[in-house]
């Protein structure tokens, strides 16, 4: 009895999660082929598309100077369904509130009942 408990609230609790969802992205990872000059290189390949998910900014600082350039440090975390299996370094292509970015070196996934959540960088193209 206390366990049946335990499990539907567990469903409410993702129901509620999920409902949060208002971006969707796709998650690439890499995979090694031999390129016509015969090296090894690593190229991205879609591994799941159309996943439902939230981007979070922990802050949207400025832009600092710097000797080279400027930089941003800024702490970005997807949240996603916890079935999804992401490895370390992959490339998600997210689209939220009409904008679409690219971001890079997912961390290690948080994994929890109702949820996932990875760190993610912003790719520099669109720094």
């Amino acid at each position: 009895m206390m366990l049946a408990k335990l499990v539907k609230a567990r469903q409410r609790a993702r129901k509620y999660t999920e409902a949060l969802y208002d971006g969707i992205c796709t998650v690439k990872g890499y995979s090694e082929i031999r390129a016509p000059t015969g090296e090894d290189i690593k190229e991205p390949v879609e591994i799941y598309t159309d996943i439902p998910c939230r981007l979070s900014h922990d802050s949207s600082p400025a832009a600092s100077d710097a000797t080279t350039a400027d930089t941003i440090s800024q702490g970005i975390t997807i949240f996603m369904a916890p079935e999804y299996v992401v490895e370390l370094g992959s490339v998600f292509v997210v689209t939220q509130n009409g904008v679409t970015r690219e971001y890079k070196n997912s961390g290690p996934a948080k994994v929890y009942t109702t949820h996932q959540e990875i760190s993610l960088e912003l790719m520099e193209d669109y720094v």
